[in-house]
């Protein structure tokens, strides 16, 4: 009800579904019960539900199935759907490799601002790792941080992914395993699932992937 009073008033609305261990057998009929129930949904995001030290919750092969079902029932209702994929997609379509984890590609940054003028390189965070602008955002470059790791250089998603998050770097010394696994096995279901892998034109790195995995 609140939603068709939204759209009767012309107010712009978006919808924000969040899967967690409990409910991902029930998430995609879900979805799908919600896109029929109200056709009105243009746009649909589906949340990366994070722990306290910022890492992936929920295991990374099982997430990647589930962000490329949810794709599917989007595309059945004419719904977009963002996620965590949806960078991925982006990389892959725009032959754009990721250098960084919060970069749209190599020269747009994702990032916050505090009112007290600190950015920070995490979207979501600026306590925890900022740097102080005293003079405005354009006197002093903001460089990326390289947080990838010997490993990252061996894996076939190394240019989608972009290397760790930012703050679970500065909390934990190994790596966010579901967050990997997310990235690997995305690009394997899509690899899966593309009928004439040169129609996307990928960059060699991501045609190789089948040869890695063996």
């Amino acid at each position: 009800k609140g939603i068709e009073l939204l759209k009767k008033e012309h107010i712009p609305f978006y919808v924000l579904m969040t899967p967690y261990l409990d409910n991902l057998n029930e998430f995609i009929l879900d979805l799908e019960e919600i896109l029929k129930r109200y056709p009105m949904i243009n746009t649909l995001t589906i949340n990366t539900p994070m722990n306290t030290d910022f890492s992936w919750m929920l295991p990374g092969k099982k997430f990647a199935k589930l962000i490329y079902e949810s794709l599917q029932v989007g595309r059945k209702y004419k719904v977009q759907i963002e996620s965590a994929a949806s960078l991925v997609l982006f990389s892959l379509s725009k032959e754009v490799l990721r250098i960084s984890p919060c970069v749209l590609s190599n020269t747009e940054v994702l990032a916050s601002v505090s009112p007290e003028g600190k950015i920070s390189y995490c979207s979501q965070n600026w306590e925890t790792d900022s740097v102080k602008i005293s003079k405005g955002l354009t006197d002093q470059p903001f460089k990326l941080k390289n947080t990838k790791d010997n490993s990252c250089s061996k894996c076939p998603a190394e240019f989608l992914c972009g290397g760790r998050c930012f703050i679970n770097c500065k909390i934990k010394t190994e790596k966010d395993s579901n967050r990997c696994e997310f990235f690997i096995n995305f690009l394997k279901i899509i690899l899966d699932n593309v009928e004439d892998i040169n129609k996307l034109n990928i960059k060699n790195e991501f045609n190789n992937f089948y040869n890695y995995h063996g």
